[in-house]
């Protein structure tokens, strides 16, 4: 969920909302499937953060907060999981064409697409055992909007 407005223009229950979309259930399946996981010692988690976790936005300040504290979960999972060979990510998108612009003139061209997303998720699990890629950042080319 993605809201542009600074903390102080914020709806009421706009922290509650961003919570409860953006980290709450990437923590409760963490708890359901994790245990899960270990026991079978194999598997990867993927989290779709934002580069508002890396560079905070003011006209996005709620939703900054909220993607950092996702970033923060990643790092934990990753940390606990680890040892049990199970792998995670923390995808970590620029500006993407999704619904959260609706509305918003943008250019298709300067922003990263949906699909080259799936796609780093894709090659990033068909990696060997071995491999784990800890953060991917995927910006547009000519740069943040």
């Amino acid at each position: 969920m993605y809201v542009y407005s600074g903390i102080l223009d914020d709806e009421e229950d706009t922290f509650e909302k961003m919570m409860n979309t953006n980290v709450v259930p990437a923590y409760q399946l963490y708890r359901y499937f994790g245990k899960k996981m270990i026991a079978a010692k194999h598997g990867h988690i993927f989290n779709i953060c934002s580069v508002a976790a890396l560079n905070p936005i003011a006209e996005a300040g709620t939703y900054s907060i909220t993607k950092t504290a996702l970033l923060a979960l990643t790092k934990v999972m990753r940390l606990d999981m680890q040892a049990h060979g199970v792998k995670v990510t923390a995808i970590i998108p620029g500006s993407t064409l999704t619904d959260s612009w609706k509305g918003m003139a943008v250019e298709k061209d300067t922003m990263v697409s949906p699909e080259d997303i799936a796609s780093a998720i894709v090659n990033i699990y068909k990696m060997s055992p071995g491999a784990n890629v800890d953060e991917i950042i995927i910006k547009p080319a000519p740069g943040q909007i």
